[in-house]
Order: C-alpha cells, then sequence, then structure tokens
C-alpha cells in the first residue's frame, strides 16, 4: 500500500471511533439517531387563536374609556339645567284684545287684569279690574265669569252675576276655595263663597279712611293687593294710606305696620316703619309678609310680630340690577308671591320683569328681556308689557298677569 494513503486511512478510522463513542454513551452502539426535532404540531399553540383572549381583554378596556372620562356626561347635564332650557314662559288664556269673553285660551279675553290667585286644584282667579268682574280658569284653561257682571259699576253682595264690584285689584284664596277681593275703588274687601256667593266683610263702601274697627266700622283708601294664612287672617296692602292691615276671622281690622299717610322707607317695629304706596303683599310658611313697596322700589319684609325689614331693593333708586339685598334694584315693583321653598317673586312692572328673590336676598331675573312685548319661549327670551299680579302653585310654577297685554301666563321653571 502506498504510504500516501495510509495518514489520511488512520485519520478516517479515529474520527469513525470518536462518533461510535458518543453514540454508545447517549443511546448505545450502532443505535444513533439525529437529534429530535419539534414537530410542527408542538409550535401551533404559539400561533393559535388561544393567544386571542389577550386581545379579547383588551377591546373591553377601550369600551369602558368613558367611564374614565366623564366631561362628556357632564357638559350634556350643563345645557339641560341652563336658564334658557328650564325657564319657559308660556300662555294661559287671553287674546290679547280687550274684551270679557268667556272661553278657552285664546277665545277668552280680559280688560285690564290685575290680580291673580292660585287653589291647590290648579284653579286661577283674576281681578279682570276695567270690567269690575272676577274670572276663573280651571287647570284646563277654561275661563268663567265667577262673580260680577262686565261693564256694571257698583258694591252690590250676591250671587254670580248679581253682585257687583268697582276696580276689583288684589285676590287671594284659601284652602276651602274662598275667594277674597280687594274692590279698590269701593275701599271695601269681599268675599267671594265657592259657589259665587259675594259679602263685604271689612270696610264701608266708599267710605275712605284708615280707621281699624270690625267689620263695616273699618275703613280703608285705595286697598290693594291681599292675602290670607291658613288661619283665615288677611292682611292688606292699603295702597293710599302707607299701611299694612290685617283682618281676623271674626272681621277685626287692625294696622300691622306703617304710620297713616306717612311716607317713607324707614324699617322699624309696626308704626315706627314707613312705605310708600305699598301694592302687593304676600305670605311664606312661616307667616312672614312681604310687600312691594311700589314708589320706593323695595320688596319689604315683616314678622309675625310687626317688625319691618327691607329685603331687597335700595329706597327712591329704580332700575334692574340683578344682586343680593340693597344692591338688587327694582322699578315700580307691583305683584308679589312666594313659594313653599321660601323664593319670592316679583312683578317688576315697569321694567317688564319677573324677578325671584331667594330667602338669603339674592335677586335674578327668572323671565323677561325688559322689552315690551309677548313673546312666549325661554325665560331670557320671553317678553312682557306691564306685569301686574303674579302667583306660584305648588309645583313651582308662577302665573302672571301680564296687564296690558291682556294675558294670563305662565313660567314653568
Amino acid at each position: 500500500m502506498n504510504k500516501k494513503y495510509i495518514w489520511p486511512i488512520v485519520v478516517l478510522l479515529i474520527l469513525i471511533l470518536l462518533l461510535s463513542f458518543t453514540c454508545v454513551k447517549k443511546s448505545g452502539f450502532l443505535n444513533c439517531k439525529p437529534p429530535v426535532q419539534p414537530s410542527p404540531t408542538a409550535v401551533v399553540p404559539i400561533f393559535t387563536p388561544t393567544v386571542e383572549p389577550v386581545k379579547t381583554v383588551k377591546k373591553p378596556k377601550k369600551s369602558v374609556k368613558p367611564a374614565h372620562h366623564p366631561a362628556k356626561p357632564v357638559k350634556a347635564v350643563e345645557k339641560v339645567i341652563t336658564t334658557g332650557s328650564r325657564i319657559q314662559v308660556g300662555l294661559v288664556a287671553g287674546s290679547g284684545s280687550v274684551g270679557s269673553d268667556n272661553g278657552t285660551g285664546t277665545a277668552a279675553s280680559f280688560n285690564g287684569p290685575a290680580g291673580i290667585a292660585v287653589d291647590a286644584s290648579g284653579n286661577l282667579y283674576i281681578s279682570d279690574s276695567n270690567s269690575d268682574i272676577i274670572r276663573k280658569i280651571t287647570a284646563d284653561g277654561v275661563v268663567s265669569t265667577l262673580a260680577g257682571s262686565a261693564g256694571v259699576t257698583g258694591s252690590v253682595d250676591g250671587a254670580g252675576t248679581a253682585a257687583s264690584f268697582w276696580h276689583p285689584w288684589g285676590i287671594a284664596v284659601d284652602a276651602s276655595g274662598n275667594v277674597y277681593v280687594a274692590d279698590q275703588l269701593n275701599a271695601t274687601i269681599r268675599k267671594i263663597t265657592p259657589d259665587g256667593v259675594v259679602s263685604t266683610i271689612a270696610g264701608s263702601t266708599k267710605v275712605y279712611g284708615s280707621a281699624d274697627g270690625i267689620g263695616a266700622a273699618a275703613s280703608f283708601f285705595q286697598p290693594a293687593g291681599i292675602a290670607v294664612d291658613g288661619s283665615g287672617n288677611i292682611y292688606v296692602a292699603d295702597s293710599g294710606n302707607n299701611i299694612i292691615r290685617k283682618i281676623t276671622s271674626d272681621g277685626t281690622v287692625t294696622t300691622l305696620a306703617g304710620s297713616e299717610k306717612t311716607t317713607g322707607a324707614a324699617d322699624g317695629t309696626g308704626d315706627a316703619a314707613s312705605f310708600s304706596f305699598p301694592e302687593g303683599v304676600a305670605l311664606d310658611g312661616d307667616g312672614n309678609l312681604y310687600v312691594t313697596d311700589s314708589v320706593n322700589d323695595l320688596i319689604r319684609k315683616i314678622t309675625p310680630s310687626g317688625v319691618v325689614s327691607t329685603l331687597a331693593g335700595s329706597a327712591g333708586v329704580a332700575g334692574s340690577t340683578n344682586g343680593t339685598g340693597t344692591a338688587a334694584l327694582f322699578n315700580r315693583p307691583f305683584g308679589i308671591t312666594a313659594d313653599k321653598s321660601g323664593n319670592v317673586y316679583v312683578a317688576d312692572q315697569v321694567n317688564n320683569l319677573i324677578r325671584k328673590i331667594t330667602p338669603a336676598g339674592v335677586v335674578t331675573t327668572l323671565a323677561g328681556t325688559g322689552a315690551v312685548g309677548s313673546t312666549d319661549g325661554d325665560g331670557t327670551s320671553a317678553t312682557f308689557n306691564s306685569p301686574f299680579g303674579i302667583a306660584a302653585d305648588s309645583s313651582g310654577n308662577v302665573y302672571v298677569v301680564d296687564t296690558n297685554n291682556q294675558l294670563v301666563r305662565k313660567i314653568s321653571q
């Protein structure tokens, strides 16, 4: 054998021996196999949808993100509670023309409506001043004549159209459905039962004065606003005398606050206080009396013990500024009412506005722009024309006698 082939053969034999030794150690001699490779099925779980739950978990997280970003829901709520969408002015009754027609809604007509009251059933009572009659409006808007005869001036007691009035002004209703009227130019206080029977409970026809006394022995001078409490006591803004009167259930008339024919804006108790043509009166649930002190452009408060204070306005300063207490301004406020929460509402007559006063004395404008008109709609865009009377029901609705428009309006809030 040629020597040149010996060394390659030797090297080959050595490699074979080494390989055999390795196979014997791992798997036994002559049992050498290639390393086992993972089958394709072994890696399938890594790529199959078994990993998709991870993705499905992420998707719900995206769907609940709005819960962590409340900005959008908050904005939606803010839009709902804005004055424009919450306060709405609408028509209850009246055609806008002067008349005394009965009927439903716009089929009815009025002539100088001045006072308004609402009972527990939602019926409204209107002193239709220039027609010398008392009207009733049901909750469905049906207008009828409760007492008096249109165009017939007088002071006759009687039932329905047999009775007569002379420029009836303020009006109130008690829990039993009895209606009380300040019969202004007759200088008397009248009562109308639910059946329409009219009687005179205080004052004597065309006897002008400020005498206290029982029934006809008492006298008034241009009585205007009127209110009645749960005990049957009646309160009257005796406008021409610049005093506030009280009439008990037995007809006894006394002077609660103010001094006869003394004009002023002094706060104080009883006759130490003074007014200047008080027009409207209203009671709250605690027995406090609120007065529109018209020529003084003030809203006054009288406690049950006769202590008079100024709730809002600045004496002799006319305006329409909103604010707290004396920072707020009015211009010849007339009608006034209070709701069950102690908020006071004022028909700010010359300003053509309806104002709201919180128990803390904060004054805002509930409805009206100040412009003359009869537009319904949002409180901030509605218009009035010399609103006089005002009343609030137990649901917070406010009713307004829009005098120069010959309409009865409703403010929903």
